[in-house]
């Protein structure tokens, strides 16, 4: 499903998603390979080893190498004793206009694409992805879903997510022991938003992030690692650990 979103025609673009081709364009310092879609596929062995990185170590290498714009606090998270690490999927609504939303809608329902939005997302993802979901900070009508569509999300990625927004059923979400950093909750339902971009650059907060990034977030708040600086993240947390720095 994730290939046809990156390479059909009637869903080409950035309203739908970036083609691998701009992905890639838009990711020049990626020094791994790429998944199907694109995206940098950062090496399960340095996700491994940001499990005893901190936000402070990732936040001081990034902000050296002129990142001074990935790190985002203020949230609500279900486990917070809980690491979120994994590669960034991003999703992206705004304020419906309805002229537009029409064609998004035409065009994903001419691909076989589901027509409720928020499974559209779920359907796209895969094992280890962290989805990234801007929902305008709303609390409000800025729902990403509640726990029987949540519990799918964690059943395909085996990861928690982020929701610049909220979601509904809070305890039937927090039994699954995932970390899930959103705004807050609400009972109700996502409303006047569209769905307008996958796999595109998504604002979270004060954050820029990009698919493909690596999350890393803890008791502080996320931060939105760069693919090239991975590493040195790791190197610089574990240097910081064992007292050699």
């Amino acid at each position: 499903m994730l290939a046809l979103c990156v390479s059909t025609p009637a869903v080409r673009g950035q309203m739908s998603g970036f083609e691998t081709s701009l992905v890639e364009k838009y990711t020049p310092l990626n020094p791994y390979q790429r998944l199907s879609d694109g995206r940098p596929a950062v090496p399960d062995l340095w996700l491994n080893r940001l499990n005893e990185a901190t936000t402070s170590d990732a936040w001081e290498v990034l902000s050296q190498h002129g990142y001074r714009h990935q790190f985002e606090a203020g949230w609500k998270n279900t486990r917070p004793e809980r690491k979120l690490i994994g590669r960034v999927f991003t999703a992206r609504f705004l304020p419906v206009r309805p002229d537009i939303d029409g064609v998004i809608e035409d065009e994903a329902q001419a691909a076989g694409l589901d027509s409720h939005p928020t499974k559209r997302i779920i359907d796209m993802l895969s094992p280890g992805d962290v989805l990234v979901v801007d929902v305008m900070g709303r609390i409000e009508f800025g729902q990403f879903g509640g726990d029987n569509l949540i519990y799918g999300l964690f059943m395909k990625t085996g990861n928690g997510f982020v929701v610049d927004g909220s979601f509904r059923d809070l305890d039937g979400v927090e039994v699954h022991n995932m970390p899930v950093y959103a705004r807050g909750h609400h009972p109700g339902v996502r409303g006047r938003a569209m769905l307008t971009g996958v796999n595109v650059p998504v604002r979270i907060g004060d954050a820029t992030v990009m698919p493909g990034d690596v999350v890393l977030g803890d008791r502080t708040g996320l931060v939105f690692i760069p693919p090239h600086l991975v590493e040195a993240v790791v190197a610089h947390s574990e240097k910081s650990r064992w007292g050699t720095e």
